[in-house]
């Protein structure tokens, strides 16, 4: 695992970093081994972290968050004390508790016409099926995410087969749809999964994100499709 973090200096200053062990990189820091800027500036504490997928998402993460100004990166610090991030296993009834997050963000985003009805048979359907995995992401007690997918046999392994990822509109950019990713990879493991397969939209974003994440295209696969008019 790699995360960037920010720990508050004995002189209130904050001094970002990314490592694979926030425990000791903080004990390194405190010990006097770490950066040369919070040699002088012990004790330091971890007031900040964002896990991320990988060490170049880790380092840019920390690129990023250096160029904040103090007020942003308090903000920062504020927001995630402020929103501990909930996962738990969906039931039957959160379905209705996101079908506007859903219909939101795929007719406002994406130009669909999904209706109340067509959402909730889309969801449901997948939720409904044989070894279904879906998990919800919450925010104060209000769902902000979830992904939904199901566990599939083939001759040599178990794949997770992911079907929706989704994240509220308001709540996008802020390394929600990374935490979700990250916590689903770990349950369906668990859960005996050898790889996660998908299909995504081709665009920019959906690239820049799966891309992140480290998801690549299969060399031996191609989606197929035909109208039946």
């Amino acid at each position: 695992m790699f995360f960037a973090y920010l720990v508050r200096c004995a002189d209130g200053t904050l001094y970002g970093g990314y490592t694979t062990d926030l425990q000791k990189r903080l004990a390194a820091h405190n010990s006097g081994k770490g950066a040369k800027y919070t040699r002088s500036r012990l004790p330091v504490e971890l007031v900040w972290w964002e896990e991320c997928p990988t060490k170049e998402a880790a380092m840019s993460r920390e690129w990023h968050i250096k160029r904040l100004t103090r007020e942003q990166k308090l903000a920062l610090i504020a927001w995630k004390e402020e929103n501990p991030m909930v996962f738990r296993k969906m039931e039957e009834e959160d379905i209705q508790k996101v079908i506007s997050l859903y219909m939101d963000y795929y007719n406002g985003r994406e130009g669909g016409c999904w209706t109340e009805q067509t959402t909730y048979k889309r969801i449901h359907q997948v939720w409904s099926r044989e070894d279904s995995h879906c998990l919800l992401l919450e925010l104060k007690g209000q769902p902000v995410g979830f992904a939904m997918g199901y566990m599939e046999q083939y001759d040599d392994l178990v794949a997770y087969d992911l079907v929706e990822i989704v994240i509220a509109a308001e709540h996008q950019k802020k390394g929600l749809g990374t935490q979700l990713m990250l916590e689903l990879e770990r349950q369906v493991k668990a859960a005996g999964a050898a790889m996660i397969q998908l299909e995504a939209v081709n665009d920019e974003m959906h690239e820049r994100f799966y891309g992140k994440m480290q998801y690549g295209n299969a060399s031996n696969l191609v989606l197929k499709c035909k109208m039946l008019g």
